[in-house]
């Protein structure tokens, strides 16, 4: 499937929770206040590897489940379409889980950034106001929901601003950060979801009837047209709607995979030493 290097670097992820205690105890050495976050970040680290691990499992089941519709065949099946349907809303199921995967990755890397800012100076007023976070909630352990940041754009954009007056080692967090959220096929990822949970849904091969931008009856009866019914519901054309979400979390699987060694090892440089 072409992701052995993605999941040696979830493996390595996942590993940082091991060395959690080691760091947090050098990090309070250095008397830093922002060595607190030590522990946390590393947990979240954690979290990111559990989840890529995730996605490239779900990449195993899709890759099984495509080949399963492949080799399907009209003549051998009693209901082919009913068959079809039913593997379609499997591969489609396992495609969305891979995404919310690796969106959960994203959101769990904003919050390793924000607080990794503080390893070297604690978040200024102006600061946690722009990331809307009350510097009462903003604290280790905390169950806030302020507390809590979400990967965006304008997240990662002021991550880079307020980076730009801390360490080096801070600056290359940032842009690694910076460098995966360029990433067209994570924007795509975004976008994507956001259009499958708030907008037109499409639905999975193996349906009939309509879709999205069938005229209304009303509407052809104004424009002076019959309407007709025919004996059968036209097959509903939804290849395009399950090829999209496969292919698409593949590929944000691909890029978040690229960039992971990159901000494992500027992230290890800016831990309080």
């Amino acid at each position: 499937m072409g992701l052995g290097a993605a999941k040696a670097q979830a493996i390595e992820w996942h590993k940082q929770r091991t060395l959690a205690q080691f760091n947090d105890v050098g990090g309070a050495l250095t008397g830093r206040s922002g060595a607190r976050w030590v522990m946390e970040t590393h947990a979240l680290i954690g979290v990111v590897a559990e989840q890529i691990l995730l996605a490239i499992e779900l990449e195993a089941e899709k890759v099984i489940t495509g080949e399963a519709i492949n080799s399907l065949s009209s003549s051998t099946l009693t209901y082919p379409e009913a068959t079809r349907a039913h593997y379609s809303r499997s591969l489609r199921f396992f495609a969305e889980s891979q995404a919310n995967a690796i969106v959960i990755a994203l959101h769990s890397l904003a919050n390793v950034a924000a607080r990794s800012l503080e390893f070297d100076a604690e978040l200024t007023p102006a600061e946690l106001n722009q990331f809307k976070v009350k510097r009462a909630d903003f604290d280790p352990g905390s169950a806030e929901r302020s507390a809590w940041l979400s990967w965006t754009k304008p997240f990662v954009a002021a991550v880079s601003v307020m980076a730009s007056t801390r360490s080096p080692e801070i600056q290359a967090v940032a842009h690694e950060l910076q460098a995966i959220s360029s990433e067209s096929a994570i924007a795509d990822l975004l976008e994507l979801r956001n259009t499958l949970y708030h907008r037109w849904r499409g639905e999975s091969p193996g349906v009939t009837g309509i879709h999205l931008g069938v005229i209304p009856a009303a509407d052809v009866l104004s424009s002076g047209q019959a309407v007709s019914l025919g004996a059968e519901l036209p097959p509903y054309q939804a290849e395009d709607a399950l090829d999209e979400v496969v292919s698409v979390s593949r590929n944000a699987l691909d890029a978040f995979g690229d960039h992971m060694e990159p901000f494992l090892a500027s992230w290890s440089e800016a831990l309080p030493k």
